[in-house]
């Protein structure tokens, strides 16, 4: 039978179709619904099955992380030795991928299944309707069309004249023709209703049996892919198996408690009251990052998990950062964003710095709400080696996955991303953010791009960027210390503070320091409003006019400096933050893993013993971090933190002080001698959230530090007065 008919909508049918279900079944399409049902249930159960799958390789994924991220070798407890068998957990991820797209696959086909199946039963409740109301009309004129020849027939028991029975006889044909006239059309109406009917459950049908063709092809396909990949995993856990009894066959109970009782003694309890040497303290010393050779070294290293993922030559997909609207946040259309890949983009002669050298002229913002960060990029670009040292990935790879080095709350850590960048439409694969420019030109680079990506990750989307935090940018760019000058209105006339702010900012240029400023909500002249600017330079003029050089990496041509009297930029501008680039300065930073107190108990507190070994006196400039509410599961309301430093060979004298909140987390420099010194982190309000605490130190001398627990008798009960601290606050 094939099918060969007008209809009222031809782009709603198949004509001219041949198919089984439709040969078969036309009769029985509620059934056909029912069994479309059953189906789709069927997909979404093998979905949630898969992806049962693909979170649990993911989460396996990251013991290899574990293993040689945390380790560390003088840990030879049994857990870590477990983490270190683990050789091949790394693979896990590339399951993860193929699972994460088998899942996509099949997403897709129970949307469309979903989507045939609403469009089916709206279609059968609205030929159903149509038909009913086609045979309510037959009926109808049927049974005036009998009435009226029921009326004929009993004509002559009411009526005795001839001339009368004629009379109404002839008016009774007359209705009768009518009527049977009314019931034909009815009846044609009918007819035209159920061949209508019949097309449309036929051709839908049609749809129907294609759609199944479809679900049950692409199912056989996932479902031998989703084997493969079960096959993979009992391959993996079988090496993983064995080698963990290795490892745990190796273990030797005497090696253990001796490496118990060394561990335990390094903590040197008898230095404690006795009554604080039974208390439960949880701490444990992390690694301590040297800026180097160590952190330096650090830096340049790729990690395994990112070498994993290079050497498997997939295309990698972040699924903790998804090429989709997610990642965008806060929009204000509901389209989705396009999103391409590196090499559709740019094609296959792009660069992740283009000829390996940083150009400062190439950073291009294309969103104005995030510019305070492109200003910050721009700024520590002038500083070439600072860029690159934040890629440790610094060449193209075929998977597309990138690792980058950033500063969150104090501490570097490695940030995962792919090459995946929204783009303007899918046509025009211009980027709709930041991007590399050379006069107007987009530079076929990419470490602009993977920058702010990058933060947009940390943040949690693209559109979470677009407030003003330059101390943020500044920091997680480079980790280095910063001094922040806020002009408000009342101070903005005050002499004295004019010539400390302009001795501060003139001594910081000349000494080769990275300075960005933020002007106002409302500015005049050359100035745009709430714009961040790098300042260039300063300068003192003939009769003693004092004049600082700005350049706004918004404007195309940076090449133009603005420069303003100090006065107008002291009025125009509402702060300067001043990151300090000193190359001779090393890094330190150490994480408080136990819990930190307010100053009114009496228990043991997160100590940092500080050994300065130089002779001479040294440069060191201590920070408190915590961090930022930016970040994803950082704390909503960071807390009042600071610390004290002491000088123990003293007699516990207080060397420096610092309060500080999420813009002030560093103390001002102090020249340190050889000697021993306590750092003592604080907390200065009660119930404070002290999540994430990373301490750190920028120094010239030969230092070492590490953390204790100590009571505050040891420390020296004097500090903990508060009002005593209260006056050492500057």
């Amino acid at each position: 039978m094939v099918v060969s008919i007008l209809v009222e909508d031809p782009s709603l049918y198949t004509i001219g179709v041949k198919c089984q279900f439709g040969d078969k079944l036309t009769e029985q399409f509620p059934k056909v619904l029912e069994k479309m049902q059953c189906n789709l249930e069927e997909v979404k159960r093998f979905y949630k099955a898969i992806k049962l799958y693909a979170n649990l390789t993911k989460d396996l994924s990251r013991i290899k992380y574990f293993a040689t991220e945390a380790f560390q070798p003088e840990q030879i407890d049994v857990a870590h030795k477990m983490a270190i068998s683990m050789e091949h957990c790394s693979q896990y991820s590339k399951l993860n991928n193929e699972l994460e797209a088998i899942c996509l696959q099949i997403k897709n086909l129970k949307r469309e299944i979903e989507s045939m199946l609403s469009q089916s039963q709206s279609d059968f409740k609205q030929l159903n309707a149509m038909f009913e109301s086609s045979k309510r009309d037959v009926s109808k004129a049927q049974k005036k069309e009998a009435d009226i020849l029921n009326k004929i027939a009993h004509i002559t028991t009411n009526v005795t004249s001839e001339d009368e029975i004629k009379s109404q006889t002839d008016k009774l044909q007359k209705d009768y023709q009518a009527k049977k006239l009314e019931r034909e059309q009815c009846e044609n109406e009918l007819e035209s209703t159920k061949t209508k009917y019949n097309a449309r459950i036929y051709n839908r049908l049609y749809q129907i049996e294609t759609l199944e063709k479809k679900r049950f092809d692409v199912m056989k396909t996932l479902a031998q892919e989703y084997l493969a990949c079960l096959t993979k995993m009992n391959e993996m856990e079988e090496k993983s198996c064995t080698n963990a009894e290795s490892i745990l066959l190796k273990l030797n109970e005497e090696q253990e408690i001796l490496t118990f009782i060394k561990e335990c003694d390094a903590i040197s309890p008898n230095s404690l009251p006795p009554g604080d040497r039974t208390m439960n303290i949880s701490l444990r010393q992390l690694e301590v990052k040297n800026e180097a050779p160590e952190f330096e070294t650090w830096l340049q290293t790729i990690s395994p998990y990112v070498r994993s993922i290079i050497s498997e030559h997939t295309l990698f997909v972040d699924a903790d950062f998804p090429a989709n609207n997610s990642s965008i946040g806060n929009q204000t259309t509901s389209n989705n964003v396009n999103w391409k890949r590196a090499p559709e983009i740019f094609g296959t002669t792009f660069e992740i710095i283009k000829g390996g050298k940083v150009h400062q002229s190439h950073v291009c913002p294309k969103y104005s709400g995030d510019n305070w960060f492109i200003t910050c990029i721009f700024s520590v670009a002038k500083a070439p080696s600072l860029i690159t040292r934040l890629f440790s990935t610094l060449e193209v790879n075929t998977s597309g996955v990138y690792e980058l080095n950033l500063c969150v709350g104090g501490e570097f850590v490695k940030v995962v991303v792919d090459d995946y960048f929204p783009v303007v439409s899918q046509s025009d694969l211009t980027p709709l953010y930041s991007c590399s420019k050379e006069n107007g030109i987009i530079v076929p680079e990419l470490w602009v791009m993977l920058l702010e990506k990058a933060f947009a990750k940390l943040s949690g989307y693209y559109n979470k960027i677009d407030s003003n935090y330059l101390h943020l940018g500044l920091e997680v760019l480079t980790g280095m210390p910063q001094i922040n000058i806020v002009f408000s209105e009342n101070v903005i006339k005050n002499a004295s503070f004019q010539d400390s702010s302009w001795n501060t900012i003139c001594n910081a240029s000349k000494k080769g320091c990275i300075i960005c400023c933020h002007s106002r909500f409302e500015c005049s002249g050359v100035l745009h409003g709430s714009t961040s600017y790098t300042l260039v330079n300063c300068r003192e003029k003939a009769g003693n006019t004092r004049w600082v050089k700005l350049t706004n990496p918004l404007c195309e041509i940076k090449q133009i400096p603005i420069e303003l009297d100090f006065q107008v930029f002291l009025e125009q501008f509402a702060h300067v933050n001043i990151c300090k680039y000193d190359p001779k300065l090393s890094r330190k930073s150490i994480n408080i893993t136990t819990q930190m107190l307010s100053l009114n108990d009496e228990v043991l507190y997160p100590v940092i013993e500080l050994n300065v070994s130089s002779s001479d006196q040294e440069e060191f400039c201590f920070g408190v971090h915590q961090m930022h509410p930016v970040f994803k599961n950082a704390c909503a309301i960071p807390s009042v933190l600071g610390f004290i430093v002491i000088d123990v060979s003293k007699s516990k004298e207080i060397v420096t002080f610092i309060t500080a909140n999420v813009e002030r987390e560093f103390a001002p420099s102090k020249q340190l001698k050889a000697g021993q010194y306590d750092i003592v982190p604080l907390l200065f309000q009660k119930n404070g959230d002290v999540q994430n605490i990373v301490m750190s130190c920028h120094h010239s001398g030969e230092m070492n530090w590490k953390l204790v627990p100590k009571s505050n008798v040891a420390i020296g009960s004097q500090v903990f007065r508060l009002g005593q601290l209260k006056k050492l606050v500057f």
